[in-house]
């Protein structure tokens, strides 16, 4: 009967009622939907069944048994639900996948421990940011950000003082605007300013974006250092605080 039901969920004109009838099921909703998601032979039915599972209200923690299958694509999966549903539980598992010889897997797991972002995620982002692959480096940047991520303000400023790669580091950068706690304020101002004990002098392109974050964080401390930057002798970086400025002031 769920198998049967679950195969509605294919079927637009009784998707919501098909994921209404499994959310009731409970965890065994969850584990037909997992069972069809693993052997769906298209990227357009894995996505239905995708979408369904992250409507799942019960029976989450087998999606967490998903991380330790032996097939890559069933741990990419498995990892881009768990971030979908920022299941704090799922860390420890993901963790584990950080070391997986597929780029895909590695990727996907550092973008779900992104999204989750909570303090136990903080060691495991920290290494995913030191990944051989920039585009491992890249998923985190750019899944972290809100005020929840406050506790991964710090790594990210580690990560950005390693960082070889000028788009990661941009992307580093853009991240600490979006959590615009008042650490990473505080290193944002290092970034921006033409030179710094801490960080150095900076190329504009990363003064540049560290000022697009700072109108990202929006905090009393960000606007005033834009203020001082608008008569900065970089015009780009000048110009993009005059900009900046005018944004932050029409959301206040």
């Amino acid at each position: 009967m769920l198998e049967r039901l679950a195969h509605l969920v294919s079927v637009p004109k009784h998707r919501s009622d098909a994921i209404l009838a499994l959310q009731r099921a409970g965890a065994g909703g969850v584990k037909v939907l997992i069972d069809l998601l693993v052997a769906a032979p298209t990227m357009a039915e894995r996505r239905v069944l995708f979408d369904a599972l992250s409507q799942m209200k019960e029976g989450t923690g087998q999606l967490v048994h998903m991380l330790g299958h032996r097939q890559w694509f069933v741990v990419r999966n498995g990892a881009e639900l768990v971030g979908e549903l920022g299941l704090e539980e799922a860390v420890p598992a993901l963790a584990r996948q950080l070391e997986h010889p597929d780029d895909r897997v590695r990727k996907a797991v550092a973008l779900a421990l992104a999204k989750i972002g909570s303090g136990s995620a903080a060691e495991p982002l920290l290494h995913a940011l030191r990944d051989r692959s920039p585009e491992v480096r890249m998923q985190v940047a750019l899944g972290i950000g809100g005020l929840k991520a406050g506790a991964l303000a710090m790594p990210l400023v580690v990560a950005m003082e390693e960082e070889q790669d000028e788009a990661v580091e941009r992307e580093l950068i853009l991240a600490l605007g979006r959590i615009g706690s008042p650490d990473a304020v505080l290193a944002l101002i290092k970034v921006a300013q033409p030179a710094g004990r801490f960080f150095g002098r900076k190329p504009t392109v990363l003064r540049a974006a560290a000022v697009e974050a700072l109108r990202l964080a929006g905090t009393a401390a960000a606007i005033g250092t834009l203020e001082g930057l608008v008569d900065d002798s970089d015009a780009e970086v000048k110009e993009a605080a005059r900009a900046a400025l005018v944004d932050v002031r029409k959301r206040r």
